[in-house]
């Protein structure tokens, strides 16, 4: 599969969203939120053969872009949506029904105004931008 130096990536506790990272971007002016996302497959530690995952994106509370079941062995997909106006920008992960194996991940994510990306890179719950 797809490896990136940097991404975010964490198990989902629930099929409601409930595993997720804020990234504050109020009154920086982006426009647009690009990534991509998937089943992480590096992990070595936990069975993730049975993972169903679904992704999504929140602006402000109001959900903004959801994925289909992403499943153990898929090839990474990529997403782009609209984030003019958001403050905080949510990036979740749910278990698709279930939680077992349930580790997502996004890499190579972007948000950008006029052209100009920059690169999201969360440590723990803290993310800079």
């Amino acid at each position: 599969g797809k490896f990136f130096e940097k991404g975010v990536g964490f198990h989902a506790t629930s099929s409601d969203f409930t595993s997720y990272v804020d990234v504050n971007v109020e009154g920086l002016g982006f426009t647009k939120f690009a990534a991509y996302y998937g089943v992480c497959e590096t992990l070595t530690a936990h069975d993730i053969t049975m993972a169903s995952v679904k992704f999504a994106v929140f602006g402000d509370g109001v959900k903004l872009w959801e994925s289909d079941a992403m499943k153990f062995g898929q090839d990474m997909a990529s997403m782009d949506c609209d984030i003019s106006g958001v403050s905080v920008l949510r990036l979740a992960v749910a278990g698709a029904p279930g939680i077992g194996g349930a580790w997502g991940t996004w890499g190579g994510a972007v948000i950008s105004k006029s052209g100009l990306f920059i690169v999201i890179s969360c440590i723990d719950e803290s993310c800079d931008i």
